[in-house]
C-alpha cells in the first residue's frame, strides 16, 4: 500500500524479510549487551560468522554502529558497539523502600547512578521523588529533559495479586502511566523491580551469553524475576515469581496471604532478622548485622540461615522446574553471607529437583549490587529505542 514503511511491505519469509529479521536481532542484542566481538554476536544471536559481517557492514556504512580492533582472549578481534547516542537512558528502582536511578548512554556508558531513601510515601509522591532526583542528575550532567530518551521504573510486587488487601503496599490498584504524563515530560514504562534485575543480568552482568535468568531478590519479600528468551516474565497480573508464598513449610506459621509455611513465613528479611535477634538476646537486628554475625561463625545466625538456604533452595527448585531458566542469580543484603546461605541453598535445590535440571543449572550471587533492577530498565530503554529504530 502507497505511504507504508517499507519493510512493511516485505512478504514473510523472502530475503529482505529475513534480512531485516536478522539485522533486528544484531541491533537488539547489541542494544540490551552493549559492546561485544563479532566472534560474540555470532554465538548469541546463532547467525553465521559471516552473515554478521554483512550485517555489521551494513549498519557501519548507515553509521550505526562503530567497530573497534581489540584483543580477545589474546587473539585479534573487532568489537561491535551501537554508535553512541547523545541522549540518555533513565533507569529506576523504587522497591524496598529506596529510589534507585541510573542515567546511561544506549550504549551502556553510566553516567550517574544514586540510592537513596524513598521519603515519599505515595505513588504520586515517590514519582516526584524521582523526577526531582532525575532532574538533579540531569542538571549535573549539563543534559535537558529533551535529551532523554525515556524511563522504565521498577514497582514493587502488588500485594492485592495473593490477598486483596491494599494496605500493605502503596502501589496496590494504581495505575501509574497516568501520574506518570502528569510527572514527566517523557515517555515511562512500568515493569516489576524483580523482572528487570533479571534482565540487568544479561545486559550488564556476566551472563550475556544466556538468554533466560531467574533473579531472586532477598528483602521485605523474596521475589523472583524472571526473563525467559530474552524477554521480561511479568505474569497476567504481575504476579509472575512471587515465590514468597510458595508452600515451604506443611503446617508452618500462617502468613498474610491467608496460607501457612509460605517462603515469607520463613526467609523474608524481617523474620531472618527477627529469629537471630531473639537467639541472640538482641532488642533489633538488620540484615547486614546477621550477615556481619554469619562471618564472625556465630551459631545462632548460621543456623537461621541454614534453614533459609533450604528454603529458598526448595522454592527455587520449583521455580527451575517449571521455567529451567539455566541461571539463578541472588541478590540482596542476605546474600553477602556466602557459602552460610548458598550451601543449603544448592543441596536443597537438588534435592528437589530431576537431575539433569540439578546438573545445568547455575546458583550464583549477584554482581551488580543493590541497583541491579536500575540498570535492568536503562538497558531496556535503550533495547526499546534501538528497535524502535530500525
Amino acid at each position: 500500500m502507497p505511504g507504508q514503511p517499507k519493510h512493511a511491505r516485505r512478504k514473510p519469509g523472502s530475503q529482505p524479510a529475513l534480512r531485516h529479521q536478522n539485522t533486528q536481532r544484531v541491533v537488539e542484542t547489541l542494544a540490551q549487551r552493549g559492546p561485544t566481538t563479532q566472534a560474540k554476536l555470532s554465538r548469541l544471536t546463532g547467525l553465521s560468522t559471516g552473515t554478521i559481517s554483512n550485517i555489521v557492514r551494513e549498519l557501519s556504512a548507515a553509521a550505526r554502529v562503530t567497530t573497534t580492533p581489540v584483543i580477545d582472549s589474546g587473539r585479534r578481534a573487532m568489537e561491535i558497539a551501537l554508535r553512541a547516542d547523545a541522549r540518555v537512558c533513565v533507569g529506576a528502582d523504587l522497591s524496598e523502600g529506596r529510589l534507585r536511578l541510573v542515567l546511561a548512554r544506549t550504549d551502556h556508558e553510566v553516567l550517574r547512578s544514586v540510592d537513596v531513601p524513598l521519603t515519599a510515601t505515595t505513588p504520586s509522591g515517590q514519582l516526584q521523588q524521582l523526577r526531582r532526583q532525575a532532574d538533579d542528575l540531569l542538571d549535573d550532567l549539563g543534559i535537558t529533559v529533551d535529551d532523554v530518551i525515556g524511563a522504565v521504573i521498577g514497582l514493587p510486587p502488588a500485594t492485592h495479586a495473593f490477598s486483596g488487601d491494599d494496605r500493605l503496599s502503596t502501589w496496590d490498584d494504581v495505575d501509574p502511566s497516568p501520574l506518570a504524563e502528569v510527572t514527566f515530560s517523557y515517555e515511562c514504562r512500568f515493569e516489576p523491580a524483580a523482572a528487570l534485575a533479571a534482565f540487568a543480568q544479561i545486559s550488564w552482568g556476566p551472563y550475556a551469553s544466556s538468554s533466560s535468568v531467574a533473579h531472586l531478590t532477598l528483602g521485605v519479600e523474596p521475589v523472583v524475576g524472571l526473563v525467559v528468551d530474552n524477554r521480561l516474565v511479568s505474569g497476567r497480573v504481575g504476579a509472575a515469581g512471587r515465590i514468597a508464598h510458595l508452600q515451604v513449610v506443611p503446617r508452618g506459621e500462617i502468613c498474610r496471604c491467608g496460607n501457612r509455611g509460605c517462603l515469607q513465613t520463613v526467609a523474608s528479611s524481617a523474620v531472618v532478622a527477627g529469629l537471630v535477634a531473639r537467639a541472640r538476646r538482641l532488642p533489633s537486628l538488620t540484615d547486614a548485622g546477621v550477615v556481619a554475625l554469619a562471618q564472625e561463625r556465630d551459631l545462632p545466625a548460621l543456623r537461621v540461615l541454614e534453614d533459609v538456604g533450604e528454603a529458598i533452595g526448595q522454592a527455587l527448585a520449583a521455580v527451575c522446574t517449571v521455567v529451567n531458566p539455566g541461571t539463578v542469580v541472588i541478590g540482596g543484603t542476605l546474600a553477602e553471607a556466602g557459602a552460610p546461605l548458598f550451601d543449603p541453598v544448592q543441596r536443597a535445590f537438588v534435592r528437589h529437583v530431576i537431575p539433569a535440571v540439578a546438573q545445568t543449572t547455575v546458583i550464583t550471587r549477584c554482581q551488580l549490587g543493590p541497583t541491579a533492577a536500575a540498570l535492568g530498565a536503562a538497558a531496556l530503554v535503550a533495547r526499546t529505542e534501538a528497535l524502535r529504530l530500525q
